[in-house]
């Protein structure tokens, strides 16, 4: 039931990548293929998440309860999925925008996710500053826990039949 849960999430994330890579002209980046490879592992355990970057107290919260989640020796996440709306209200203005820090950086620093990658899309609010959206995909180069590569991007994870 967990599995399949988390391939519902997985997809359901997936398909608002899709959505959102139509939304602007492809620029220079083009699409990228990664594989992700989750050594000793039978299954995956990942946290999806969007809306968060809102920089309220709750989400410090939530980040607290990421972290315990992912702590347990059940579940022990191996990634982090966000679904847009990575900063609000809007956006980023350049990838060196302290909203980095202040939404993300600084506030999923638990341990239990401290050091999980991260692989995201936008949302309607990362557009919202021009080129946002665009800074958030260079911000993968900046820090090589953010991961979004590309406007559209697909990962493979290996699993055994």
């Amino acid at each position: 039931m967990l599995r399949m849960l988390s391939w519902a999430l997985l997809a359901l994330s997936c398909s608002f990548c899709c959505i959102s890579a139509n939304t602007l002209p492809r620029q220079q980046y083009g699409n990228y293929t990664q594989r992700l490879f989750l050594d000793g592992n039978d299954d995956i355990s990942f946290i999806a998440i969007g809306d968060w970057g809102s920089r309220r107290d709750r989400q410090e919260q939530v980040a607290k309860s990421m972290g315990e989640w992912c702590s347990q020796d059940s579940f022990n996440c191996d990634f982090i999925i966000s679904t847009g709306d990575n900063i609000y209200s809007d956006g980023v203005t350049s990838v060196s925008d302290h909203h980095f820090d202040d939404t993300w950086r600084e506030i999923y620093t638990y341990p239990g996710i401290a050091d999980l990658q991260w692989y995201l899309t936008v949302g309607n609010h990362d557009h919202h500053s021009e080129n946002g959206e665009w800074f958030q995909v260079e911000y993968s180069m900046v820090n090589d826990r953010w991961n979004m590569p590309a406007w559209l991007t697909h990962s493979k994870w290996p699993h055994r039949t």
